[in-house]
């Protein structure tokens, strides 16, 4: 909720203490402001959902417990190519640095996580590079382009995740054709680096080196234990070649201010995000308003409109973008219930089963089943049968079984009941 007066998020009686407790233990700065800031908005996002349990401040510590994990999926045309995700226990400890200013949070509980086919997507670009001896960056972009433009990547992926964050910029309609090649082929190598990993820290300070002085903060990052057999979403294929290609890439972006200004204009989100992670010493980091506004939830929801479509600022397929909206100076996350592979929306109710999972939404009871299927033949059968129709509830998963029926979903179809239901 957010206090329609003066744009402050609304707490709960128990989280307004909480935050206040924590912000009692720091000294009164515009630094302070903005860390307190960030910590309203979190809370805010995560108690719209209903899924706080507790939340406690004790001593320079807020402790926030909740009744399963939350994946935060930020707007598509952010272009950020990760996802939030809370564990059920977060921790945040804050800390004042005397020796490099400004104020730390230790965070123990959040973590970010790669976007729906970036992985796979890594896969096939990283054996390019090996099978082309793509060994600098301007080849990698080319290689990884030539495979997105013309050699089949653009309809392997379509629909995914991935694919939208990357058509956001370059399927873009007459805009589209003011936009460097390169930016879109950085764009669409950024977006297969990512790999799942704990955040450890948000450093909050004052910082000038942009010509004003305003406050950043910059993260740090800590892989997550090699936990994960190769078939999981959260195995890390080659992670340390991804990182290094990451900075490098950071570095060209950051390299001057015209080129950062540049890659500002078409990705401000993407590009507070790289700072975030990516920043070197003496550059600065995110702004605190963009870190807000990536943990912001979104109020503006739906997809491009006609007008948008006729005036080259959107394509087709974002008709049915629900986070098209969710831009200017609205938030950027939708939180939604996580569970592994698993990712529910409106879930009423959830209990394992032999075999799967089952799940109830608005009372219409579906059996989830984490079976890899080959090929599914949902669309094809709701094409020929002509008895299926949208509902407003998403089911983000790999597949699942409807009704006896074995349905693959790359997370871009809705769950969908027939007319005679």
């Amino acid at each position: 909720m957010e206090d329609k007066n003066n744009g402050t998020p609304v707490l709960s009686s128990t989280a307004e203490i909480a935050v206040k407790g924590l912000q009692q233990r720091i000294k009164e700065t515009a630094v302070a402001q903005a860390v307190t800031a960030f910590l309203r908005v979190l809370m805010s996002g995560l108690e719209v959902k209903g899924m706080v349990d507790s939340c406690h401040s004790y001593g320079d510590s807020l402790i926030i417990k909740l009744h399963s994990s939350m994946i935060g999926t930020i707007a598509t045309r952010s272009r950020v190519p990760a996802e939030w995700l809370v564990l059920p226990t977060l921790e945040i400890a804050i800390e004042e640095s005397s020796t490099t200013g400004g104020t730390k949070l230790r965070l123990n509980g959040l973590e970010v996580t790669p976007i729906e086919g970036a992985v796979d997507a890594w896969k096939v670009i990283h054996s390019r590079f090996e099978a082309e001896g793509a060994k600098t960056l301007e080849d990698r972009r080319e290689v990884a382009w030539n495979w997105w433009d013309t050699g089949g990547g653009r309809e392997t992926f379509e629909g995914t995740k991935f694919w939208r964050t990357v058509e956001s910029l370059a399927g873009l309609g007459f805009g589209g054709m003011t936009v460097p090649r390169d930016a879109k082929a950085t764009l669409l190598l950024g977006c297969t680096l990512s790999t799942r990993q704990k955040v450890t820290t948000f450093h909050f300070r004052c910082d000038d080196s942009l010509g004003e002085r305003k406050i950043t903060v910059v993260g740090t990052l800590k892989p997550v234990p090699a936990t994960f057999g190769p078939a999981s979403p959260d195995y890390s294929y080659n992670e340390q070649i991804r990182d290094a290609i990451g900075r490098e890439l950071w570095a060209e972006t950051s390299s001057s201010k015209s080129k950062r200004l540049i890659a500002e204009k078409f990705a401000t989100s993407a590009l507070n995000y790289g700072a975030l992670f990516c920043a070197r010493d003496g550059e600065p980091g995110a702004s605190s308003e963009s870190l807000q506004k990536l943990f912001t939830v979104a109020r503006n929801h739906g997809g491009a409109t006609n007008l948008d479509f006729l005036k080259g600022r959107a394509s087709s397929w974002q008709y049915n973008d629900e986070t098209y909206q969710m831009t200017g100076g609205d938030g950027r996350v939708v939180w939604r219930p996580y569970d592994g592979d698993i990712l529910l929306d409106n879930v009423t109710s959830l209990g394992q089963i032999t075999g799967g999972w089952t799940c109830a939404l608005d009372g219409v009871e579906i059996c989830l089943s984490s079976t890899p299927l080959d090929s599914g033949d949902f669309s094809e059968q709701a094409e020929k049968e002509q008895c299926w129709y949208k509902t407003p509830y998403k089911v983000f998963l790999k597949c699942f079984h409807w009704k006896g029926r074995k349905v693959r979903n790359g997370g871009n179809h809705r769950v969908r009941r027939s007319r005679e239901n």
